[in-house]
């Protein structure tokens, strides 16, 4: 069935994200390379509306309107959009709900993690779509379309509407509740499931089917709410029930426990389309796929840690080394290149340590580099040879990747500077987006920083997290230093550029760590600058 793939939708959201209305700008070519494959991927989901669900409710001639006929199908279709981790998928959704917006449907759900952080983050993006409303999930006590129903309600009808929810058994209700306040059954929907492999599958199947005499009666509460509720008193009270005309999209970086489930599963995708993250896209293989554990130093962008890392994070007062390190090549990184470039980002350089799911253990590691920012001051501030000898090592480490690095007393005036407008945020699921400071931010987390959420100008990645047992979706997940982009502004900078090897993400144990490489950019645009990954 033929789409219209110009329509007002589709090309006010695509100047949105080119001028960086609500994020930073992405370039044209970009944003145009992100359109054609998405253009595609909506063509194939109005044919698969139309085949299996209803006819005649989308596409170029769609009515927008949806009846109450059974769906054509004997289940309801399951889409999966898979991206690698941090290629895209956010922009990717958002061009893909603007051509179906252009293309009948008029309700657009987006599930997220269980996190204030990333569902603020996701809504803000999605108000880059041209025309419709965009609510989302991110307070508890008052949501922002109450008092609103009735004009929401003729809303949807003229322009379409985007929720953002929170998978969470808070949430989740109200959203179905307000769904149904705003007939929302009444038109065709898009259901897009971010991370559809966290929390939805039923985690109460295995029991049940070995036949455990404590296993649960029915499917675990977020996979009830989401795909289908056969619980006592919430009969079909789940969003794919509420909005039965409509299509369950996934998104994943890591599909794998969405492919091994039972056939005839709705959490089994049946219709897959894979999103290209383009040549320049910097993944696992960028980092990992050359690591010789064997080799020391490992290539750039790596640098190990010492082997007690992490059980020397929790003893005593001492900072440990490869820590203590991160933070004193992130330091003189960001000041070589503010140095260098003569502006900095609007939110600074980050670095981000992922140590443990732990709470406890982010405050202890919080505390650690705030120790060790101290000593930086005092010996900076001080002068001589101590403050050379402090960064001695880091800027051997740069040099590595940075040929032409300014000597490194000409750097210490600015070292001196940044490490006076230092910030440090601990992430957790209660987090909202944090209100990053000008020049340098240490991020600590866990969980949350795994799934999702974009870090913006992040240039080191303390990694020592250690998992009982380490399956590769989840390590995959956790590399949020993925998504740079290698281009010719770092030719432009003057700054040399090989690709990294190693393998911090990939080896058995979750352990490795990165050295500075001065080189690619972020999916969001950004520039080239120094980087580097302890693990």
């Amino acid at each position: 069935m033929p789409i219209t793939t110009d329509g007002p939708v589709t090309r006010g959201t695509r100047q949105n994200l080119i001028d960086g209305l609500r994020a930073r700008p992405m370039p044209a070519d970009k944003v145009d390379a992100i359109l054609a494959q998405v253009t595609d991927f909506t063509n194939r989901l109005v044919n698969t509306y139309e085949a299996e669900v209803a006819a005649g409710e989308v596409g170029r001639n769609g009515s927008g309107e949806a009846s109450d006929a059974e769906i054509l199908a004997e289940r309801p279709p399951t889409c999966l959009l898979y991206g690698r981790v941090q290629s895209g998928k956010t922009a990717a959704m958002i061009l893909t709900s603007a051509l179906c917006l252009d293309n009948g449907f008029k309700v657009i759900i987006v599930l997220t993690a269980d996190n204030v952080a990333l569902v603020e983050q996701t809504a803000n993006r999605f108000k880059d779509l041209a025309g419709p409303r965009v609510f989302s999930t991110v307070r508890d006590d008052v949501y922002e379309w109450e008092g609103q129903e009735d004009a929401i309600r003729e809303d949807v009808q003229r322009d379409g509407l985007v929720l953002v929810c929170a998978k969470d058994a808070f949430h989740l209700p109200e959203i179905l509740n307000f769904l149904q306040q705003i007939e929302a059954p009444a038109h065709p929907a898009i259901v897009f499931d971010d991370e559809a492999d966290a929390a939805t599958p039923d985690t109460t199947l295995a029991a049940r089917t070995a036949g455990r005499p404590n296993a649960p009666a029915h499917a675990s509460t977020i996979h009830r709410r989401v795909v289908a509720n056969t619980a006592p008193g919430e009969e079909g009270e789940s969003v794919n029930e509420v909005v039965p005309h409509s299509l369950f999209v996934q998104v994943t970086a890591t599909p794998f426990i969405l492919f091994l489930q039972r056939r005839g599963s709705r959490m089994r995708p049946n219709v897959t389309f894979v999103l290209e993250p383009g040549t320049d896209y910097c993944g696992g293989e960028t980092f990992f796929a050359g690591f010789d554990p064997q080799r020391n130093p490992p290539d750039p962008p790596l640098v190990m840690v010492p082997p007690t890392e992490a059980q020397n994070i929790m003893r005593g007062r001492t900072v440990p080394t490869g820590l203590a390190a991160s933070i004193d090549f992130f330091v003189l990184a960001a000041s070589a290149k503010g140095f260098r470039e003569g502006m900095w980002p609007t939110e600074g350089y980050k670095h981000l340590s992922h140590t443990s799911h732990r709470i406890a253990q982010h405050t202890v590691v919080a505390n650690h580099i705030e120790t060790h920012l101290t000593e930086l001051r005092r010996l900076v501030r001080t002068g001589g040879p101590e403050a050379q000898q402090a960064f001695a090592a880091a800027h051997a480490e740069l040099r590595r990747t940075v040929p032409d690095l300014q000597p490194l007393e000409r750097l210490l005036p600015t070292v001196n500077a940044v490490l006076g407008q230092a910030e440090i945020f601990r992430i957790n699921s209660d987090t909202d987006v944090p209100r990053y400071g000008p020049r340098i931010n240490f991020i600590v987390g866990g969980n949350i920083l795994g799934r999702g959420l974009t870090i913006d100008d992040l240039l080191v990645t303390y990694y020592i997290r250690e998992a009982q047992t380490s399956q590769m979706d989840t390590v995959w997940q956790h590399a949020r230093m993925y998504g740079y982009r290698e281009t010719a502004d770092v030719l432009h900078a003057g700054v040399s550029h090989r690709p990294a090897r190693g393998s911090v993400q990939g080896h058995p144990r979750e352990r490795g760590a990165a050295s500075g490489v001065a080189a690619p950019r972020n999916e969001r645009g950004g520039g080239p600058y120094p980087r580097g990954d302890w693990v």
